[in-house]
């Protein structure tokens, strides 16, 4: 198990129990490869780490159903992998496909509570039902296209050939009749609402492709996540606020709540959303490419692509995989100024590599008259 792996996503199973998506470094991106972990915070060292892996598998989604405890891992072409108590199985949302016919792909899969959604291009969101998958996509969705009514030449252009203009990447909502989508369509962020009969085309108030929704602490409101730190808070009925600082250009990931505060993932790191105004996770700023984020029997999970962050209200915990420690450990510093993210020893060049003990929370120090200007400390994880 010791290959270098990257998080690509997750969901939270309970408090000590993470389920995440992974790509093992030495592959090219374009070799479908993903290695499934759960992680056991109770346990340690390699024993925190049971795996297996699924050979052919563009990655996309994972999802745990409460109810059914069912751990639900989907790729692009809507297949999936079930796996439950003391069994597995696989399911697809379309079966028996038409190889003449070019459906898209499937961005999305959620547990909303009052069922099981997932969404992808061309305006598609299907419900799981007892009998398998049930399209809901109703007035959203477009023409699937037929290739053998496709020009040739346009069989070259991905464009053409792909053909979608709406692209889905997040759902939510409140029952089976009051449903969000966003993403985007055509060049502009997009967002409908489903009334249980058709679909309402809501103004988004932004060009910025959006990527995810969760519902607002209130009951009412949706939270929206997209690009270029885009956050839009609203409904099909007040319309929506853009809460967009303009200082902040860095994707917006997910969001979730947890202790009345938003805290938000994002290419620069994670962020905190409180009283109007944004401001970074001063005990994990170091670490960039935060993508998923969860609150979960009152502890907040938060995954990012070397690392796996546990808060429980109290202290911030990084947790490294153990095949990723070498290069973890390369990237572990924190400057002069800073909250030290870690306890342990520490060194810099500018202390001449004496190691120095800091505990997580204190403000690492400069080091006065030294020769190599700002200071940065470095450990060893």
């Amino acid at each position: 198990m010791a290959n270098a792996i990257s998080f690509t996503t997750g969901v939270a199973i309970s408090e000590d129990n993470f389920y995440l998506a992974c790509v093992l470094d030495e592959l090219d991106h374009w070799d479908y490869y993903a290695r499934m972990f759960i992680y056991k915070h109770t346990e340690s060292g390699e024993d925190a780490w049971c795996y297996h892996d699924l050979d052919g598998w563009g990655l996309v989604s994972t999802e745990f159903v409460d109810s059914t405890k069912e751990l639900i891992t989907m790729n692009s072409e809507g297949d999936l992998e079930v796996l439950v108590p003391g069994d597995e199985y696989n399911e697809k949302v379309i079966p028996n496909k038409d190889e003449h016919l070019v459906y898209g792909s499937f961005t999305c899969l959620k547990d909303l509570g009052f069922g099981v959604y997932v969404c992808g291009s061309g305006g598609k969101v299907y419900q799981r039902t007892s009998e398998g998958w049930g399209n809901v996509s109703f007035n959203l969705e477009e023409p699937i296209i037929d290739t053998r009514k496709t020009k040739k030449e346009d069989l070259l252009d991905l464009n053409k050939r792909s053909g979608y203009e709406i692209y889905l990447y997040g759902i939510a909502g409140f029952a089976t009749d009051q449903l969000y989508v966003c993403g985007r369509n055509g060049d502009r962020g997009f967002i409908a609402y489903f009334n249980g009969e058709y679909w309402v085309d809501i103004d988004a108030k932004t060009p910025s492709t959006l990527n995810n929704i969760i519902v607002c602490e209130n009951q009412t409101d949706i939270i929206v996540t997209g690009e270029y730190g885009t956050l839009l808070q609203g409904n099909v009925n007040t319309g929506f606020k853009n809460l967009k600082d303009m200082g902040i250009s860095t994707p917006f990931y997910s969001a979730a709540y947890y202790n009345h505060v938003l805290y938000i993932t994002s290419e620069d790191g994670l962020y905190r959303y409180e009283n109007n105004s944004y401001s970074k996770v001063k005990e994990v700023e170091h670490i960039r490419g935060t993508s998923d984020v969860e609150a979960k029997d009152g502890v907040l999970w938060v995954v990012a692509n070397k690392e796996l962050i546990r808060f429980d209200g109290q202290h911030w915990q990084i947790i490294c995989y153990p095949g990723n420690e070498e290069e973890t450990g390369q990237r572990l510093k924190c400057y002069a100024g800073k909250v030290c993210p870690k306890t342990g020893d520490w060194y810099s060049t500018a202390n001449k590599m004496q190691k120095r003990h800091f505990k997580q929370g204190e403000v690492m120090p400069e080091v006065p008259d030294n020769d190599w200007g700002e200071t940065i400390w470095y450990m060893d994880c």
